[in-house]
Parts: C-alpha cells; structure tokens; sequence
C-alpha cells in the first residue's frame, strides 16, 4: 500500500487532505508538529486523526522553531528588516520535519493541506500555483529543496476552498 506522512494540525484543511489522500487508498500518517506546546490543538490533531482512521503522531519541534524562527524574526525586525516567518517555518521546520520523519518510517511520500501544485520541468521541481488562486499557498513554499518536492504529493492543489467549507458544514 502507498504511504504518507501528512502534516495534520486538525483542522478544515489537513482533515480534507487526509480524507482525499484515505479516500484515494494512501496509508495516511497524520504528523502533528508541536512549535508552541498547544495542548489544545495536539488533542483536537489526534482526536481528528482517530475520527478519520488514520495513524497519528506528534513531534516536538519547540525548540527548533524558537531558534530557528522566533529567534530569526527577532533579529530581522530589530535590523530593520522585514521577516518572513511562515516561509522560513515551511522550509527549515515542517517540512523538513516531515521528510525526517517520512524516511524514519520508511515512507516515500509527504504532503499537507496547503494548497498548491508542484510541476516539472527538465527533472526538476518547481512549486506552482493551486487552483483556488483565492486560496494559493505557493508563496510560502517557494524555498522547499528538491528532495522534498520530488516527494510531495499535494492533495489540496486541486481543491476549491470555499467547497471544502460547504462540506464540513454539511457534515456538523
């Protein structure tokens, strides 16, 4: 069987991809990563996870993101420069955590909820847009390396935002 490690914070859209990626026959491996000691939302990831069937786990990153991104910011904001936290997030903590995580189990393939495309050219990898241009996350993850785009899968590349709203209501 296929499988993935899934970034999975639980909400509307993780909980979408790890439906499409289930629903799809993916082995699904919901990864939280905990950067702020969030209780609340490490139970409400793996309550989600157990409501959908799939795996769930979580992995500690506080200390990598408060050196590696609040730390970052800081020194940015205070050289008068303007930061771009959720990019460098992207690149130096969860996805990066999550092809850690994806080769320590063995498994091929990662992906998120975020919603973009990937396409390629010349053997290599290039982040594209999403269909949803409302909705676009290519921006933040123009720096992912080649090891992890040659890897991604992305199941919200194709999603419209504002139907995956109208189904969860739809199911509340």
């Amino acid at each position: 069987m296929k499988s993935v490690v899934l970034g999975f914070s639980g909400g509307i859209d993780s909980q979408s991809a790890a439906r499409c990626l289930r629903d799809e026959g993916w082995r699904v491996v919901a990864l939280t990563i905990d950067t702020l000691g969030d209780e609340a939302m490490i139970s409400r990831a793996q309550r989600s996870a157990e409501a959908l069937g799939i795996e769930w786990m979580s992995y500690d990153a506080r200390q990598r993101f408060e050196s590696d991104i609040i730390n970052y910011f800081c020194q940015e904001y205070i050289a008068g420069r303007t930061p771009a936290p959720c990019t460098r997030c992207n690149t130096h903590i969860k996805w990066q955590i999550l092809l850690e995580q994806a080769n320590r189990l063995g498994v091929d393939h990662i992906a998120t909820g975020h919603y973009f495309n990937i396409e390629q050219r010349n053997n290599k990898f290039y982040v594209a847009k999403g269909v949803d241009i409302a909705k676009d996350q290519s921006y933040y993850l123009w720096g992912l390396s080649q090891e992890i785009l040659s890897r991604a899968i992305t199941p919200m590349g194709s999603i419209i935002k504002s139907e995956i709203k109208e189904s969860f209501k739809d199911k509340s």
